[in-house]
């Protein structure tokens, strides 16, 4: 197998306007020509992407990307530069800046391509004054666009004039530019699919992220059809591996009978979604002639798919020219998104670049979420995560503004992987680093919820048990009942209810939780009244009165005796046995005791013996054991009872 040994450092587009040269200059720096077509060819243009390799010197080279000039194909242009590093500006001398030169640089700056070089062609068929004059206006032309700083290099495809400083600017310019590698999955635009007779299918295309190897599995997105890689190829010469920003051919046979189409993804199985809705930062290009309005339909392009889309502006309700605004995406048909993605939306008539913007987040709904609900979230969200337009290409900003996101509950790391399309262990490691910080809290070794999320669920406990006290004139709440409620995991409950008891919001006795608001904001008299049942029970032992009669006893309202009788049998001062026996806790516990002594003396205990133990009537004697029955401290056998398995872990 032949190994591809010569790295390519990035992919290089060539842009601008039809026919002013930019397949000849591939020529001379490639010695390939991309017009494949014979009848574009006779034409002068490029119809299909073209690649081609360039080699700068014996351990160096980039690939270029001939992108097409041609307006009514503008969505080649945006797939082209999709994982491009730089691009060379093509400007015809007798020309100069045409409508095409100026659409191409939108793009470029909306798809966030900062590097690159002019080259000023067909410099052999005008006169060196006009070479000049051309390169004063190109300069002040570029100060507007992303390529403000870019050399201009005159030069003759036909004659090679200028050509050899025009190759060493150029050289100069990729040695300079540092290209990341970018992590996590890998994934990869589709940009063409081809049917070989004896191989099957081949699927091309430049990868945006992660890297794949020879016999890996891969998804297509949308379809979710899963094929395994037999070939990869990366500018006609066969290799082991391909990765982010060479262009690529792999062979998948798996897919002959249902091949994919351009638009769609190739990715590493079980990551990538389709998407009806997201939320975006969208910048309209000055040359608009007119607003963005509200709920209008564009052409929507990003990698190399496209579909109509309605633009739901959040935070103004028309977008001017040259301004940047928060807006609701709704596609007409769902396509592979992911957090971070680029895009460019055009409007269909007359067809031209509106502006573009970064997917912030994604939504997992074919319905449009509320204005009022998404925009102050979605502008805080901006605010502390996308304060660069590159912010979201860091993956630790992804991680930490989707967890901010999911502010209604925790997050596993299986979710947050899918979302951001990371490898669990490139995950973990940005998880860690952030826990350590104080970023996000870890609940468990994968589960984690970032600090907002964790106050809000804290607060929805509170205002739970605030809303029962009110409704129900209760101040407790039982575990389990909570637990059913919301089915948090017990990491997170655990931890919620351990910090909402050390800073003294609740208390949790047993099972049950109790708002100490509750007694803490109770007026002296209730307390006072309290401390009266407490005492009546306490001096009535096994003789106590039925909880119904404690109003007449007290002189005092039945419904306010009620609620504090409650909240002393909540904080466990008072056992409540049944509906009509209740007892102290130092009581019950002396019954408790005795009891387990009983049975351990005698193997067992007879029911109706026990009265005479606790010096009591059979009532007061059935209730207690039948409440240690209910506890699971003792069993009953016939009229007898024995001590529980493990009764030593449910004791009062």
């Amino acid at each position: 197998m032949i190994i591809n040994k010569l790295p390519i450092k990035m992919m290089v587009c060539m842009a601008g306007h039809v026919d002013h040269g930019k397949t000849s200059l591939v020529k001379l720096l490639t010695g390939c020509e991309t017009d494949t077509l014979k009848e574009e060819k006779l034409r002068g243009m490029t119809i299909k992407l073209g690649f081609a390799p360039c080699i700068i010197s014996n351990d160096l080279a980039f690939g270029i990307v001939d992108v097409p000039g041609h307006e009514k194909l503008i969505r080649n242009m945006v797939s082209g530069v999709s994982g491009i590093g730089a691009a060379i500006l093509v400007i015809s001398a007798d020309d100069g800046v045409m409508a095409q030169t100026i659409e191409h640089c939108q793009i470029l700056k909306l798809m966030g391509i900062n590097h690159g070089i002019v080259a000023l062609t067909k410099i052999d068929l005008v006169e060196p004054s006009i070479v000049k004059l051309r390169i004063q206006e190109i300069t002040q032309f570029l100060q507007t666009t992303s390529l403000a700083e870019a050399m201009i290099c005159p030069v003759s495809c036909a004659t090679g004039e200028g050509f050899d400083v025009f190759f060493e600017k150029l050289k100069l310019l990729i040695q300079k530019i540092q290209i990341q590698p970018k992590p996590g999955i890998f994934r990869m635009p589709i940009e063409g699919v081809f049917i070989h007779q004896n191989l099957g299918t081949i699927i091309s295309g430049i990868p945006v992220q992660g890297s794949i190897a020879l016999g890996d599995s891969v998804e297509v997105i949308p379809g979710n059809q899963i094929g395994k890689i037999r070939e990869i190829q990366c500018f006609s010469q066969t290799t082991n591996t391909g990765g982010t920003g060479q262009c690529l051919a792999l062979n998948i046979p798996d897919f002959n009978k249902h091949p994919p189409k351009r638009g769609h993804n190739i990715c590493t199985v079980g990551f990538l979604k389709v998407a009806h809705c997201f939320h975006a930062q969208i910048k309209t290009v000055p040359e608009l002639k007119r607003s963005l309005n509200n709920a209008e339909v564009v052409k929507f392009h990003t990698g190399t798919a496209e579909t109509n889309a309605k633009i739901y502006l959040l935070d103004t309700d028309k977008l001017a020219p040259q301004s940047t605004g928060l807006a609701t995406i709704m596609l007409e048909e769902p396509l592979p998104l992911a957090i971070g993605d680029r895009f460019i939306i055009r409007s269909l008539s007359p067809a031209m670049t509106v502006g573009g913007g970064t997917i912030l987040i994604i939504e997992d709904t074919k319905v449009k979420p509320k204005r009022s609900v998404i925009t102050p979230k979605l502008t805080e969200f901006v605010g502390k995560y996308f304060l660069s337009e590159t912010a979201l290409e860091e993956p630790i900003n992804r991680i930490e503004g989707f967890l901010c996101w999911n502010n209604s509950n925790f997050v596993s790391v299986d979710e947050i992987a899918k979302a951001v399309l990371l490898n669990e262990s490139d995950i973990l490691s940005r998880l860690n680093y952030l826990a350590q910080s104080g970023k996000v809290i870890q609940l468990s070794k994968q589960i984690f919820i970032h600090p907002e999320t964790y106050k809000n669920l804290c607060a929805t406990l509170i205002n739970e048990l605030n809303s029962k006290m009110q409704k129900q004139a209760a101040c407790s709440m039982d575990i389990a009942e909570l637990k059913t409620k919301y089915s948090w995991p017990n990491e997170l409950l655990d931890k919620i209810l351990s910090d909402l008891q050390n800073e003294n919001f609740l208390k949790k006795i047993g099972q049950k939780l109790i708002l100490s608001q509750a007694i803490n904001t109770m007026p002296q008299a209730h307390l006072d009244l309290m401390k009266k049942i407490e005492q009546i029970y306490e001096d009535t032992g096994f003789r106590s009165p039925n909880p119904d009669d404690l109003a007449s006893i007290l002189g005092e309202p039945p419904a306010l005796v009620a609620k504090l009788f409650k909240i002393l049998v909540d904080e466990n001062k008072i056992i409540k046995l049944s509906n009509t026996v209740a007892l102290s806790k130092r009581h019950f516990k002396v019954a408790q005791d005795l009891v387990i002594k009983l049975i351990q003396e005698n193997g067992k205990l007879n029911s109706a013996d026990f009265k005479y133990h606790i010096n009591s009537s059979r009532k007061y004697a059935l209730a207690i054991l039948d409440y240690l029955d209910s506890k699971q401290i003792t069993i009953r056998i016939n009229n007898d009872r024995k001590l529980a398995t493990g009764y030593q872990f449910r004791l009062l």
